[in-house]
């Protein structure tokens, strides 16, 4: 069964290399002991023995609940039957995951990202002003006979301010921030 159709009260069966589909309860060991690696969601670098007795614990502290298999781990060693009790983001992995999106919205830019966020608004400026001067200067050049009509003209160099635009946009620039950095730390 796909694991997006898990709710609440499902009764499911771990293997040894299953991936735990939901958090889970566990109500029956089908062999001697049941091993899980946690090292996803805990960090741990061994694997946790899981047990079917009640833990009494109201801790917050994953590694403490011995009779509850999480969503994601894998099952290293034995098979058990466990009754589903959070799905989606309800699971432990799925609290990681908002507390780590509300870390990302709290985020402020750093002083060098608004630093060069204003250069690149004073750039951008500075270009279009420039293009549009480039544009203004050559309007005398619009009737031309070689480009035909005035309208064409206009178009023509109308080009050439918004190519002379590309041309002015610095490509090396996030490479030589990079390299300054680097040489920074040095």
């Amino acid at each position: 069964m796909d694991s997006k159709l898990l709710v609440p009260g499902d009764l499911i069966e771990i293997h040894v290399g299953d991936k735990v589909p939901a958090d889970a309860r566990i109500v029956e060991l089908k062999s001697v002991s049941l091993q899980i690696e946690e090292a996803s969601l805990t960090g741990e670098a061994v694997s946790v023995e899981k047990i079917v007795e009640k833990v009494n614990t109201e801790s917050d502290i994953l590694q403490e609940r011995k009779n509850i298999l999480f969503s994601s781990t894998i099952c290293t060693y034995g098979c058990a039957r466990a009754i589903v009790i959070h799905t989606g983001m309800d699971t432990a992995i799925g609290t990681i995951q908002k507390e780590v999106e509300a870390a990302a919205e709290e985020e402020e830019d750093t002083p060098l990202k608004k630093k060069l966020n204003e250069f690149g608004e004073q750039l951008s400026k500075a270009i279009g002003v420039i293009c549009l001067i480039v544009w203004i200067i050559n309007i005398g050049n619009f009737s031309d006979p070689i480009h035909g009509h005035w309208f064409r003209g206009c178009i023509y160099y109308f080009k050439i301010a918004v190519a002379l635009a590309v041309a002015a946009i610095p490509e090396g620039l996030p490479a030589v921030i990079t390299t300054c950095l680097a040489l920074g730390t040095k």
